[in-house]
């Protein structure tokens, strides 16, 4: 994640040698959500609409850091929200 965008390298395939970037610009999400670890889930996530009606879905797995990962991204799409829909 940076100021200006999410950036994503989705691993593709059995081996996952093949990686896709992906590039979202925060300007570009109309709602997000997130789910967080409960019950029987392995892993969190955090749900996208971008303009166009395109859904993404970012998905944490289950680890020590994974916690703090989606706080600090939700907190960083959420400042984003704050600080330039009030413009």
């Amino acid at each position: 994640m940076t100021e200006k965008r999410i950036l994503i390298a989705d691993r593709k395939g059995f081996t996952g040698r093949k990686i896709q970037y992906i590039t979202i610009p925060y300007g570009s999400i109309t709602l997000y959500k997130v789910g967080l670890v409960g019950g029987l889930d392995l892993d969190a996530e955090i749900l996208l609409n971008l303009r166009g009606n395109v859904k993404i879905q970012l998905r944490f797995l289950r680890s020590k850091e994974m916690k703090d990962s989606i706080q600090k991204a939700y907190s960083i799409i959420t400042q984003y929200f704050i600080c330039n829909r009030n413009r």
